[in-house]
This record gives C-alpha cells, sequence and structure tokens, in this order.
C-alpha cells in the first residue's frame, strides 16, 4: 500500500506556499486592496488559511468533513466567507502564524493518507 501524496507534488506545493509567502512580508498592511474586486490583502490570506484546512479536514477525517457540511450543501464559497470573516480583525502576524499552521495541517494529513483514498470534496457526489 503506497502511503500518501508522492514527495515530488509536496515538494511543489511547499515550493508554491514559500513563494506565495514571500508576496505577503511581515508588516504588509492587510488592507491593501487586490485585484479580485472587493477583496483585501487579508481576505486573501484568510481565503487561502480557509482552503487549507478545508483540505485537511477533507483528507484527515473524510468522516466528520461529511459530517460538517450543512444538509443544504452550503458549497466552499459561503465556507471560506466565514473563514474570511472570523479573521478579518486579526493582526498580520497572528494571520502569518495562522496560515503556516494550517498548511503544515494539510501537509500532514497529505503525508499520511493513502494513495488510493477517496476524499470528499464539494460539488456533484
Amino acid at each position: 500500500m503506497d502511503r500518501g501524496v508522492p514527495r515530488e507534488l509536496l515538494d511543489d506545493l511547499t515550493a508554491e506556499f514559500d513563494s506565495l509567502r514571500t508576496l505577503v512580508p511581515s508588516g504588509t498592511n492587510l488592507r491593501l486592496p487586490t485585484p479580485a474586486v472587493g477583496w483585501d490583502v487579508g481576505a486573501g490570506v484568510s481565503h487561502l488559511i480557509g482552503c487549507d484546512l478545508l483540505a485537511e479536514e477533507a483528507v484527515g477525517a473524510p468522516g466528520e468533513f461529511r459530517r460538517a457540511r450543512p444538509a443544504t450543501d452550503v458549497g466552499p464559497a459561503e465556507l471560506l466567507e466565514g473563514h474570511i470573516t472570523a479573521r478579518k480583525d486579526h493582526p498580520m502576524e497572528r494571520l502569518r502564524q495562522e496560515w503556516a499552521d494550517a498548511f503544515a495541517a494539510m501537509l500532514r494529513a497529505f503525508t499520511s493518507s493513502r494513495r488510493e483514498q477517496r476524499v470528499p470534496w464539494f460539488g456533484r457526489r
């Protein structure tokens, strides 16, 4: 049985994470607007945190992931909006730490998964 996501993919994902973090250095003004209409830097980082947390849960605790989604099948946009709202007043250093922690948790889940494991997500079932 093969364990986890292939190392090459994890290395690529980590390189992308590191590259993104250089775009949001310590001291960045979280209220700076981004090209995404209505989004500032803080919302973008919070969105990434939310994606990492959802992926970590889907891989690491698929049953909980399925149960946590409301019966009305609230999609990822609504869930991620909740992540953004919950973090809108966090200072930059706290947001950067949460981002690093969420990414690390996602990597741990990917590493401990089985290659043949089916992972729940949004959309058609």
